[in-house]
């Protein structure tokens, strides 16, 4: 039995994941030009975090670490941004803008089996440094373990 042919979805997902970053690139050019803090302004957030979300699920759905490390990074940013813990300043914008370029280059080489044309991992450390001095809020600690039954004498 040969093996499962993955290039229907892999096509899928260039198509999916160009789309993507088309709402991305859209999105924050018109919030360069965009009112801040209106229904408006918010909306377009909740957008281009939705359309980073989908090609990070289905990068690593389909095992594209670097193109998931990539829009996770991207993801916790701009999560920062609909919270109100970051403000999109000219900086984050370009960015994300490079940030989507490259995901669309490493999506373009994951799908042609080259190895990848771009490296992710500065963009990463630049993404993630931006976080550094506004962590992610803790998580709650898991419950403890109830006690074990003693045993008997």
């Amino acid at each position: 039995m040969d093996g499962l042919d993955l290039s229907s979805f892999y096509n899928q997902f260039r198509d999916e994941t160009s789309e993507n970053i088309r709402i991305l690139s859209d999105g924050l050019l018109a919030l360069e030009r965009a009112a801040p803090d209106t229904p408006e302004a918010r909306e377009q957030i909740n957008s281009i975090f939705r359309a980073v979300h989908t090609i990070k699920g289905s990068a690593r759905m389909l095992g594209f670490a670097e193109i998931g490390q990539l829009a996770h990074s991207m993801e916790h940013q701009l999560g920062a941004v609909r919270e109100g813990r970051l403000t999109l300043t000219p900086e984050l914008t370009s960015l994300l803008l490079q940030s989507g370029d490259a995901i669309q280059a490493l999506t373009s080489d994951a799908v042609a089996e080259r190895a990848p044309s771009v490296d992710p991992a500065p963009l990463i450390a630049q993404l993630d440094a931006r976080l550094a001095p506004h962590p992610h809020p803790p998580r709650p600690p898991a419950p403890a373990a109830p006690p074990a039954p003693a045993a008997p004498p």
